[in-house]
């Protein structure tokens, strides 16, 4: 199919990167990702410390275990313990 003549051709507009898009930032291939973050082995063991604590103090009945991994993580980071 062609053309009407009276119609002037179009292209996308080109930015730095390429065409133009309206692409969502989570689809840019400059967008910053942030790192994982890893737990030192200190803050591991504190953090398990705490758990079994936790656990201990509800009588040692399994079952709650990430439960109460949540609790001390929550309690180390707000300064409690």
């Amino acid at each position: 199919m062609a053309r009407p003549q009276n119609q002037p051709q179009t292209q996308p507009q080109r930015t730095p990167n390429g065409p133009s898009t309206k692409a969502s930032p989570m689809a840019s291939p400059t967008a910053k990702v942030e790192p994982m973050r890893t737990m030192d082995d200190a803050t591991r063991e504190r953090i398990a410390k705490r758990a079994y604590e936790i656990y201990m103090g509800r009588g040692g009945e399994q079952g709650d275990e990430v439960q109460d991994w949540l609790q001390a993580e929550r309690e180390l980071r707000l300064g409690r313990n």
